[in-house]
C-alpha cells in the first residue's frame, strides 16, 4: 500500500509539473468567476418598454414599480407611449406593454361588467415570437392579483351591499388576513419518495435568485473535468511512446495507467468543487459530493474508452475539442433534449446532472462505468493474448 502512495505521488508531481494542466486547472475557477461577474451586469432575454396612458393611474403605477422591482430574465424599461412605439420599431425593445388611460375602470368594464371595452393594456410587436408570447405571462400574473381585488370588490358592492361602496383599505386589510401561503403548485421528481412542494415559503430560507446565465455553470465544469481526463491521457500516451514506462511489463501498464489519470482527475475534482462554490456561494451537499466521487471513476473509464478507440496521440489531440463540443450540445447542460434522446448516455455528465434529481440514474452511473472497465478489461485480454501468440 506504501508503495501504491508513492507511485501515486511522483505520478502526480510528474503531472503538476506540466504547465499545460496547471493552466487548465487555473481556467476552471477563472471561468466561473468571470461568468459570475457577467451574470450581475445587466442581461436579459427579452426587453419590454413600459408606459401608461395616464401618469396619474394609482394602479398603473403600482404594477410598473412591481415589474420595475423584480429581478429576472425580463428586462423592463420605463417610457413614454410615444417613445415606446418608436423603440419597438427601431428594435431598441422587443416589445411595449402600455397601460391605457383608466386602466381600473377599464378591467372592471372587461372583467366584472363584460362589456366590451377597449383593452386595458396594449402590447406593441413587430413580430410575435415564443419568447415574447412566454414574457406575456408574466404581464398576467402582475394583473390577475388586482383584478382579483377589483372583482371581489365590486361583487360585494353590487350583489351584497346593494351598490353601497366597500371600503378598499378594509377589503385590501381582509385580503391580508386571509391570504393563503400555501402554494397551488406540487412539483415531484418522478424518482423521489418525497414530493417537493413550493409551499409555506415564509418558512424556508429565502435564496438569492440565480441569473439565467449561472444555470450551466455545473454542466460546463462538468465537461471541463473530462476534458481534463482527456488531456491527461493524452499525456500518458506521450509518454508511452517516449518508452517511460517500457521498463513496466504490458499487462500491467493498464493499473499504471488509472493511476495516472485518478491523480489528475482528484486535482482537477477539487478545482471544480472550488468552481462549485464560487458560482453557488456555498458548499456542495454531501449527496453532491457522493455523485462527484462516482463521477471521477466513470470519467476515468470514458477516458480509456476513447484511448481504445483513437489509439494514436495525434488523433486525440484532434477529437478533444469536437468531443467537448458534442459534450456541451448533447448533455443537459444548456439544452435538455430529454431522457428519450440515446446518444447523451455516451457521456458520464449526462448521469451526474441528471443524478442530482433522479437518484436511479446514481446507479446507472455505476452501471455505466462497470460496462466501460468490462469492456476495456475484455480489450486488454484480447490485446495480451494476441501479443502472446506473436
Amino acid at each position: 500500500m506504501k508503495r501504491f502512495f508513492i507511485w501515486q505521488y511522483m505520478l502526480n508531481k510528474r503531472l503538476l509539473h506540466k504547465k499545460e494542466f496547471i493552466i487548465l486547472l487555473c481556467l476552471i475557477p477563472l471561468l466561473v468567476w468571470g461568468i459570475t461577474l457577467v451574470s450581475k451586469e445587466e442581461s436579459s432575454v427579452v426587453t419590454v418598454a413600459l408606459s401608461m396612458e395616464d401618469k396619474d393611474d394609482r394602479l398603473a403605477n403600482q404594477i410598473i414599480d412591481e415589474m420595475m422591482q423584480e429581478d429576472s430574465i425580463i428586462r423592463f424599461i420605463f417610457m413614454e407611449p410615444e417613445a415606446s412605439y418608436e423603440a419597438v420599431r427601431a428594435g431598441e425593445v422587443d416589445c411595449a406593454w402600455i397601460f391605457r388611460e383608466d386602466f381600473q375602470k377599464k378591467l372592471i368594464t372587461t372583467f366584472a361588467k363584460r362589456v366590451e371595452e377597449v383593452p386595458p393594456v396594449y402590447v406593441v410587436v413587430q413580430e410575435d415570437n415564443v419568447a415574447l408570447k412566454l414574457s406575456r405571462t408574466k404581464l398576467y400574473g402582475y394583473i390577475f392579483p388586482h383584478l382579483a381585488f377589483l372583482l371581489g370588490q365590486n361583487f360585494l358592492e353590487t350583489e351584497v351591499m346593494d351598490g353601497q361602496q366597500v371600503s378598499a383599505d378594509e377589503l385590501q386589510r381582509y385580503f391580508d388576513e386571509n391570504a393563503v401561503e400555501q402554494g397551488i403548485i406540487q412539483i415531484a421528481y418522478l424518482s423521489k419518495d418525497e414530493i417537493q412542494a413550493d409551499v409555506d415559503v415564509t418558512d424556508k430560507e429565502e435564496e438569492t435568485p440565480v441569473s439565467y446565465l449561472m444555470t450551466p455553470i455545473r454542466g460546463m465544469l462538468l465537461v471541463l473535468l473530462i476534458v481534463a481526463g482527456l488531456v491527461v491521457t493524452l499525456y500518458y500516451m506521450q509518454d508511452e511512446e517516449r518508452g517511460m514506462f517500457a521498463w513496466i511489463p504490458v499487462h500491467k501498464r493498464r493499473g499504471l495507467f488509472y493511476s495516472y489519470l485518478f491523480g489528475a482527475l482528484l486535482d482537477t475534482g477539487l478545482v471544480v468543487l472550488l468552481g462549485f462554490f464560487i458560482s453557488d456561494g456555498k458548499l456542495v451537499s454531501l449527496r453532491e459530493l457522493g455523485i462527484l466521487l462516482l463521477y471521477i471513476p466513470a470519467t476515468a473509464t470514458f477516458c480509456e474508452l476513447v484511448k481504445i478507440l483513437i489509439r494514436r496521440k495525434e488523433r486525440l489531440a484532434k477529437w478533444i475539442p469536437l468531443l467537448s463540443v458534442a459534450m456541451l450540445g448533447l448533455c443537459p447542460v444548456f439544452l435538455d433534449l430529454g431522457t428519450g434522446f440515446a446518444v447523451q448516455y455516451a457521456f458520464p455528465a449526462t448521469y451526474y446532472l441528471r443524478g442530482l434529481y433522479d437518484k436511479n440514474m446514481i446507479w446507472y452511473m455505476l452501471l455505466y462505468t462497470a460496462i466501460l472497465f468490462a469492456a476495456g478489461s475484455i480489450y486488454h485480454k484480447i490485446a495480451d493474448h494476441r501479443k502472446i501468440l506473436e
